[in-house]
């Protein structure tokens, strides 16, 4: 979840901005890195841990835990307890529910991301031309969508053993009756999405009250 849904956690903080147009962007981008970096340090705090060797690591059942043995082993009880932590999280919560709600809650955010990423070409073309990009509002979501869809189609694939194998199915229910449930509230949300960007725009321009 945190690889998906960690760049977009700062997108309802966008009515608090001075400037969301230019602050939004900036504060994505940031998260993205700040996240592309952990993963990075992380891949290569276990590596460096193994002390390079490809078959220490290719054979660790546990990486992280056998990299912190061999970098500094009073270390390894912090991992420990993290680990005891999370089993009894685990052991005391809802045991397989927990991974499978996370699964599941990622694909249909993947289906979100990818929807936006597709919606964005033709909306900027067709709202905002003067400022479209073929790079930013055209190569990046057709990029984006590729980077979602992948995983995605990986994840739905019936051939998957249950309950995972329904999920694909899990997920156009879902969407179904979100779809059927936007129509029939139409009425009440009426132009509300625009009215609040335009109150966002208001607010972010100098002198607005």
């Amino acid at each position: 979840m945190f690889l998906f849904l960690g760049a977009s956690g700062s997108s309802p903080l966008a009515e608090e901005a001075r400037n969301p147009r230019r602050a939004m962007p900036r504060a994505i981008w940031a998260a993205t890195g700040v996240a592309f970096f952990i993963y990075v340090f992380m891949a290569w705090a276990m590596v460096v841990g193994m002390h390079g060797s490809a078959s220490r690591l290719a054979g660790a059942a546990f990486p992280f835990v056998g990299a912190t043995i061999a970098a500094s082993s009073p270390l390894q009880y912090l991992l420990y307890f993290a680990g005891f932590t999370s089993a009894m999280g685990v052991l005391f919560g809802t045991g397989n529910a927990v991974d499978y709600t996370a699964t599941l809650a990622t694909d249909l955010s993947m289906v979100v991301f990818i929807v936006t990423n597709i919606a964005t070409i033709p909306d900027f073309w067709t709202r905002h031309r003067d400022e479209f990009s073929w790079l930013r509002h055209a190569a990046v979501p057709i990029l984006g969508v590729i980077a979602f869809g992948y995983p995605l189609y990986e994840s739905v694939l019936p051939s998957q053993a249950a309950p995972y194998n329904w999920f694909g199915i899990a997920i156009l229910v879902a969407y179904g009756i979100s779809f059927l449930s936007g129509l029939a509230g139409t009425h009440r949300i009426g132009d509300m999405g625009q009215r609040l960007a335009d109150d966002v725009v208001e607010e972010a321009l100098p002198g607005a009250a």
